[in-house]
């Protein structure tokens, strides 16, 4: 059985992940007091599938952040350029590494979540490596900072696959077309 690879990631509504030094605590949903939840699924999105996976993928600035500290049990790949040495479950990859690591993790069967910035994401979008994009955007505008995708080469068609509003908050699943 072949994994998957999962990009999960929050945005404000102009597409921004992150203000210039990197903070994201705007990143919060606000519903309106007549938005109900909906879902396009019988069952809405379901968070413990996501977070059901063998290994987390993450830049090295959301590393530096902390978030490798809420997945206790999986084994950690910090995409870096730096020559770090591996701690444990934590293990630090070259940008021009990790895609080629990640495929082979994939074919042996693994899931991988992706998080993190559009540094630690082009290298998967550049090998259309992806296999389902799930994007929250919150009703904020942040106006200026750190984007969700940066600039590609070629572009990636996708197909939307559910849709979610939760506690004021869109969460989209997309998947290659």
């Amino acid at each position: 059985m072949v994994g998957k690879i999962i990009l999960s990631i929050m945005q404000s509504l102009d597409g921004y992940i992150a203000d210039k030094n990197y903070h994201s605590d705007f990143l919060e949903g606000y519903g309106g007091s007549q938005l109900s939840d909906v879902s396009t699924l019988e069952e809405g999105f379901d968070f413990a599938k996501i977070n059901d996976v063998e290994m987390i993928v993450m830049g090295h600035k959301t590393f530096e952040q902390g978030y490798h500290e809420a997945y206790p049990e999986q084994t950690i790949y910090i995409i870096s350029r730096e020559n770090q040495r591996n701690d444990g479950r934590i293990h630090f990859v070259t940008p021009t590494r990790i895609v080629k690591l990640m495929l082979a993790k994939k074919r042996q069967g693994k899931n991988i979540l992706l998080i993190g910035g559009g540094l630690a994401v082009r290298p998967f979008i550049r090998a259309n490596a992806i296999d389902q994009y799930v994007i929250g955007t919150v009703p904020y505008i942040q106006g200026s900072g750190r984007r969700l995708f940066y600039p590609q080469d070629q572009p990636l068609p996708l197909q939307l696959e559910s849709v979610d509003v939760m506690g004021g908050l869109t969460l989209s699943v997309y998947s290659p077309r």
